[in-house]
């Protein structure tokens, strides 16, 4: 890294590239009367005049960093040589390695700031270049009457036989060039053949096979422009046509890496050309810094600076705007180390001598914590590598060179203590009055003394104020001091005197008045200092004489809506700025993007007790209250309300909240809510059992219709029927079991229910083929095995049968009709073995008439009993006959239980009960039976008695 001390003239300029030439750009300075400007002819702001159209001037511009000898380059530019034609003189652009690297220089007049005049041996020496010369000069110079260029050696431009041609080569005579039009040079170089082409205007003119790095014994090189005038006059420039060419750049002359309370001072630069022609401001990470409107900036703020500088009309860049290339400042917060003591020069004393080698000494810091650099000229400062004791020994030195020492902690340095070796014959003079930029200074604030330089010092010896410390330029004719809180107010002494090896001059001295600080002042607040966007808080200053906040108000109160850290810093009537105020932190939350309500209905349009549902949208929305009518009714972090309660004209909107609870509102919704019209649907039929192919006449009953019409769909198990669309419908194609509904819509309403009737079932009776079923009251229906006079009960049962309006029983004993059994039951007694037992039903339907339907034919089997004397004997019947009441002896029949069933003479039983023998004898009473003759049979067992009695 590069530290200029001094001012110089920056230029950023991009080199052409051509066929496989490498391409690098280069950080310039100018000097002399160099300043930068607009050419007239193509309004280029990339553009340098070396020379004004003034008598005996001369210019330079050198490129900060050197070429590599060892690789091709090419130099290209457009260079202006004024528009008289007997003018003067010209210029050259060129290579050298002279020891005062960017102060070297030669004379003006025909030493074009390059070479000598007759009367002065002046000249940039070694070097090589290319002069482009406009006027003739007489011996030794020897110029051609022409205007020409020429190559050029070590500084000499003269063009004759003598001693110092080896240094010069031929001329190349050229047409006027001092036309007022810009003429282009390449100097081109090619390494791997050591081959040198000059082109003018794009033709060849020069070509020579030359070794530059074997010639100046370095891999590199310094390389510039220098131009100038003498008794003969014109302006000159150049140009760069390929690229940036911007003359801005940043002085610093305090260390980069700051220490508690240090400050930098930045300095822009302009050339030749006076401040006042621009406007400045000073940038730092991109943004302007409030204030920073002057040539010099000091600060102990860090971030990467630029300065901008606008010419105006006043100046030849007028309306160019150049920006510098980045310098940052590091601001550490420790202690900066003690500045070390001045250089003492030992190893012999440069009083007296014209070369030599000295060894700087100082004290103050550790071994190894010094840092040395040496002034390479133009005030480029350059660190010397590896050396970091107390003491430095220089290299042979032949011309007056300036060295620094500081001391570092590691993270920043002290202030650089300068230290000029000179070659002379005695004490240096006393320093002329010091001047200062202020009549007056405040404590703390920062003030600049100065002398004009006075030849051969070595050292500036200033005496400042207690409490007073240094910003910049220690130890030169030119200090930035900065009094402390603790300096004393009233009129403080400054003193300054030179040395050199030789010894130190008197004292000059000066006063100024320094001037109390107002009290560091306090901020308070009329609110919260977090809030949300659209918010605002005032902050209101201690009082004072004036004010000065971080965002450049100078009210007392502010009103602030922006995040940021704000302090205030209050003066005192005599402009004095106090310590800034602890800052206070103001934070504004982004409220949340703009919502957007929307709904999944068409028109915002729903039906009475339908569901919608409402979705806001809006970019860092973290919470959600949606409202109806105002009132919230949902909160959280969903996005969406859904709901079937709402009613006519009801405004559903929403408020979103960020997550630091910003809120923005959505415009609201209204919705319209329509009636549901839900008619009533009855439907009846003339007929709902009807035989095949019998029409039936549907008619409808529709109510709460709403005053709307309606539409008509009859349908048929679920089904449509075509063209069926009016309020009554005729039909004679069913099936049984068929289902007829009607379906009904109303037309015209937003909002309608389509309602179906309930369903009118169809039975249609069909040719019926029942089945008519027998059962009994034995064990089995199909083969029935009992004894010979026992009651057997038959049962008939005809399957239902759609439709059926009569039914008339028959029963058939070997299928012929039993008289007088017409019912669905026959009981009897009188079967004989082998009779077969059937029933017949004749019926009718709606349908059909006197249908008969058989049963199954069931055949029984009758085991006969025959009864001997001795059983008969066992069954006593008392009085026989009788009126009525008879007793039965039952003593003889040796059994638990015994059925006692009496039959009259038509095989019917009319009397028959199951008797536990609790005793011999028991009653049975016929009192209610015609007069006759009865059979009595008793089953005890397997016995069957037989008796007989009489009923009178």
């Amino acid at each position: 890294m590069f530290f200029r001390a001094h001012p110089v003239l920056f230029v950023v300029l991009c080199m052409v590239v051509f066929s496989t030439k490498p391409t690098f750009g280069q950080d310039y300075y100018a000097g002399g009367a160099a300043r930068p400007m607009r050419s007239p002819l193509n309004s280029s702001c990339n553009c340098v005049e070396i020379t004004p159209n003034e008598f005996n001037r001369a210019g330079r511009v050198y490129g900060l960093d050197k070429i590599n000898l060892l690789a091709d380059f090419n130099l290209e530019f457009d260079f202006y040589l004024g528009n008289q034609d007997g003018g003067a003189d010209g210029m050259v652009l060129f290579l050298h390695n002279d020891p005062r690297g960017y102060d070297a220089v030669g004379t003006f007049g025909e030493g074009l700031g390059y070479g000598p005049r007759p009367d002065n041996s002046t000249r940039i020496t070694p070097s090589f270049g290319v002069e482009i010369d406009t006027w003739q000069n007489g011996s030794p110079v020897n110029d051609p009457s022409q205007d020409h260029i020429s190559l050029l050696k070590n500084g000499f431009n003269w063009h004759s036989n003598t001693p110092n041609f080896t240094q010069t080569f031929p001329t190349v005579t050229l047409p006027n060039i001092e036309d007022g039009q810009l003429h282009r040079v390449r100097f081109s170089y090619t390494f791997a053949t050591k081959t040198i082409n000059i082109f003018f205007d794009g033709v060849l003119r020069i070509t020579r096979v030359d070794d530059i790095a074997a010639y100046f014994g370095t891999n590199d090189a310094f390389w510039g422009v220098t131009g100038g005038t003498g008794g003969a006059r014109n302006q000159h420039y150049f140009c760069n046509p390929n690229g940036l060419l911007s003359m801005a750049y940043i002085t610093v002359t305090t260390p980069l890496d700051l220490c508690l309370n240090q400050l930098a001072n930045m300095t822009g630069n302009t050339g030749s050309d006076d401040p006042a022609n621009f406007d400045f401001q000073w940038l730092r990470d991109g943004n302007p810094v409030t204030g920073a409107t002057n040539i010099t900036h000091i600060t102990d703020v860090p971030g990467v600076y630029t300065l901008q500088m606008t010419g105006r009309s006043t100046s030849l860049a007028n309306g160019c705007v150049y920006t510098t290339r980045p310098q940052t400042i590091v601001a550490n917060n420790v202690l900066p180390p003690a500045i070390p003591s001045a250089l003492l020069v030992g190893g012999g004393s440069s009083c007296g001598v014209s070369s030599g080698s000295f060894t700087l000494t100082t004290t103050g810091g550790t071994e190894g914590s010094y840092r040395w650099y040496r002034d390479l000229g133009a005030g480029v400062i350059v660190p010397i590598a590896g050396v970091t004791g107390s003491q430095y020994t220089t290299p042979t030195l032949t011309v007056n060179t300036t060295f620094y020492v500081s001391v570092t902690n590691g993270l920043c340095e002290s202030i650089r203590v300068p230290f000029t070796i000179v070659f002379n014959n005695g004490t240096p003079a006393t320093p002329g009055a010091i001047n200062s930029n202020l009549a007056s200074v405040c404590q703390n604030g920062v003030i600049n003394f100065s002398v004009t330089p006075v030849a051969n010092t070595s050292f500036y010896d200033w005496q400042i104020p207690a409490g007073a410390t240094y910003v910049s330029g220690f130890g030169t004719n030119n200090i930035f001091v900065k009094m402390g809180t603790s300096t004393p107010t009233g009129t403080q002494n400054v003193q300054v005197r030179t040395t050199n090896s030789c010894g130190s001059s008197s004292f000059t001295s000066t006063t100024t008045q320094v001037l109390a600080l107002p009290v560091k002042p306090t901020i308070s607040a009329n609110g919260a200092t977090i809030f949300c966007e659209g918010g605002q808080v005032t902050l209101t200053s201690t009082t004072a004489s004036s004010y000065l906040w971080s965002n450049g108000a100078t009210t007392r109160s502010i009103v602030v809506n922006l995040s940021g850290t704000y302090s205030v810093q209050t003066f005192n009537v005599n402009a004095c700025g106090s310590l800034s105020s602890d800052p206070i932190n103001i934070t504004v939350n982004p409220l949340p993007g703009t919502p957007i309500l929307t709904s999944d209905k068409i028109g915002n349009q729903i039906c009475n007790g339908e569901s919608i549902t409402f979705t806001a949208n809006a970019a860092g929305a973290a919470f959600y209250n949606f409202r109806v009518d105002g009132v919230i009714v949902q909160s959280g972090v969903s996005n969406q309300f859904i709901t079937s309660s709402l009613t006519n004209g009801q405004q559903i909107s929403v408020d979103v909240l960020s997550s630091t609870f910003c809120q923005r509102s959505a415009a609201p919704i209204g919705i319209t809510v329509n009636p549901v019209i839900s008619p009533t649907v009855n439907i009846s039929g003339n007929l709902n059992l009807i035989c095949d192919n019998t029409p039936v006449q549907f008619t409808s009953n529709v109510t709460n219709t709403g005053g709307f019409a309606m539409q008509y769909q009859w349908r048929i198990n679920g089904q449509n029927i075509a063209g069926a669309t009016q309020t009554t419908f005729s039909f004679n194609n069913f099936r049984n079991g068929d289902l007829v509904s009607l379906v009904v819509t109303p037309t015209g309403a937003v909002c309608n229910r389509v309602v179906e009737s309930a369903p009118f079932p169809i039975a249609v009776a069909s040719f019926p083929s029942p089945t008519l079923r027998l059962t009994t009251n034995q064990p089995s229906n199909s083969n029935i095995l009992v004894n010979e006079y026992d009651t057997l009960v038959f049962q008939a049962q005809l399957d239902l049968v759609i439709g059926q309006t009569a039914a008339q029983y028959r029963w058939l004993r070997n299928n012929n009709y039993i008289t007088g059994e017409n019912g669905q039951t026959l009981t009897t007694t009188k079967i004989k073995d082998g009779d077969v037992i059937m029933a017949e039903v004749v019926y009718s339907t709606i349908c059909f008439n006197n249908l008969v339907a058989r049963s199954v034919a069931i055949p029984v089997a009758v085991r006969t009993r025959f009864v001997s004397d001795a059983d008969i004997r066992k069954l006593i019947i008392y009085p026989n006959p009788s009126t009525g009441v008879y007793n039965i002896d039952t003593q003889a029949i040796q059994m638990d239980q015994i059925f006692v069933e009496v039959i009259n003479n038509y095989g019917q039983t009319v009397y028959q009960v199951a008797k536990d023998k609790q005793s011999n004898v028991f009653q049975i009473d016929l009192s209610n039976q015609p007069a006759g003759i009865y059979q009595v049979k008793i089953l005890a067992g397997q016995q069957v008695i037989f008796s007989q009695l009489v009923k009178l």
